[in-house]
């Protein structure tokens, strides 16, 4: 039986102990398990991936409820040469039956990065709207343009209450066919900030839910879809209902 030196084998039992893969953020179609807080950052050359962000606010003060939905989208085109982007913002009035909506789409001037904490900009109308963070904790903010949306804003910041759910028990949702989209969500973030609406600012309080995707066109090129709500209870259990589609 062969003896390695003391100094030799301390080295290898070192390095044995504190190496680790480091998962890679670019897009890979071979991957079956999703990795945090990799997985967060933009995958390169990834075909459509989102970071989405819906629910519920209300007045700290008045009680007054209110809705939000804010999504960045990236999607590259020309095997990683040409970046785009779409980014959604919606707030919902009840009191005053009021629906405010805008967006942008359009190409990047350059490649988005796969650095964290992620950091997401778009420009429009001399509004810059971001979204940053990682995790459960982001920092959001961005105020509608347009005539129709003048006096409405948010700013907002959130903290996970609830661990991330891994869809499919790994991140990676098999639509069949072999088609697997990552995908994972934080059901419960704690939110705080302002909302501005028809310019009234509001410091509110409430719960967001964030889904986090990518991989997504081909599930599309495929035929497949998908709808879904989500239900949120004040005893805190969550529960989310998609409904697939054949397109």
């Amino acid at each position: 039986m062969t003896r390695l030196p003391l100094a030799l084998l301390c080295l290898l039992l070192s390095a044995c102990s504190t190496f680790k893969p480091v998962p890679t953020t670019r897009f890979n179609p071979t991957a079956t398990r999703a990795e945090l807080p990799h997985e967060e950052a933009v995958h390169p050359k990834n075909s459509l991936e989102w970071w989405y962000l819906t629910g519920h606010l209300r007045d700290q003060a008045s009680g007054e409820e209110f809705g939000i939905e804010y999504v960045f989208f990236h999607f590259n085109l020309k095997d990683g040469r040409d970046d785009y982007q779409m980014v959604n913002v919606a707030i919902t009035d009840p009191q005053g039956q009021k629906f405010n909506y805008d967006y942008k789409l359009g190409k990047l001037p350059r490649l988005l990065t796969d650095s964290l904490p992620v950091r997401l900009r778009e420009h429009k109308a001399g509004q810059v709207w971001t979204f940053n963070g990682q995790e459960g904790k982001y920092q959001f903010e961005a105020a509608l343009t347009g005539k129709n949306n003048v006096g409405y804003a948010l700013s907002l910041s959130t903290t996970p209450t609830k661990p991330v759910l891994l869809h499919g028990g790994t991140g990676y949702e098999n639509y069949g066919g072999g088609v697997l989209a990552g995908y994972y969500s934080y059901p419960r973030l704690a939110t705080t900030g302002t909302l501005t609406v028809a310019g009234k600012t509001h410091q509110v309080t409430g719960d967001l839910w964030y889904d986090r995707q990518w991989n997504c066109t081909s599930i599309v090129s495929k035929g497949v879809g998908w709808d879904w709500l989500s239900i949120q209870l004040d005893e805190q259990p969550v529960a989310e209902v998609p409904q697939r589609t054949e397109l």
